[in-house]
């Protein structure tokens, strides 16, 4: 018997599909409609796959979750999220926690929202370069955790005790 093959439903209503023109973004609580090139993030779950006496693997363990985030502001903007988070924080950037939210938004489009938790300061590339192009840092943030659209990819999450 052959498996019944069900159209995935799209929802687009309006022939809009979203651009890096809908991303919006908000670091240390500092709001950016403008003023990136870019936000790259991700979420990998590395696993074992146990292997017996049998070419197939006969399982894979939990495994463990690695989170990136690296975000290319302009360099303006780069010094006002410095001083945002020294004056918001406290001193020594690169010691103060922090959250990054990412929104997808649109003109007759759902708001979808990431948050990006626990972030630092934990690697600028300053590169200054003569030519036509504006002035970048490139920062990496290694969060401790990723909520895509705000849902908990494990099925048991963390959480702190009751206070």
């Amino acid at each position: 018997m052959t498996a019944q093959i069900v159209p995935v439903q799209v929802p687009i209503n309006n022939g809009v599909v979203r651009s890096f023109g809908h991303v919006r973004m908000s670091i240390a609580g500092l709001d950016f409609t403008g003023g990136f090139k870019s936000i790259k993030y991700s979420r990998t779950r590395d696993r074992e796959m146990v292997m017996s006496n049998s070419p197939d693997p006969v399982g894979k363990t939990l495994g463990e979750n690695k989170y990136e985030c690296e975000v290319e502001v302009y360099y303006d903007w780069w010094s006002n999220l410095l001083q945002t988070v020294q004056n918001q924080l406290g001193p020594g950037y690169g010691d103060q926690p922090f959250d990054i939210y990412t929104s997808y938004v649109g003109t007759n489009l759902a708001t979808y929202t990431d948050t990006i938790l626990n972030c630092t300061f934990d690697s600028t590339d300053a590169s200054n370069a003569a030519g036509t192009a504006a002035l970048t840092r490139t920062i990496k943030f290694q969060p401790t955790k990723i909520l895509f659209n705000g849902i908990d990819d494990l099925e048991v999450p963390l959480q702190s005790p009751p206070q």
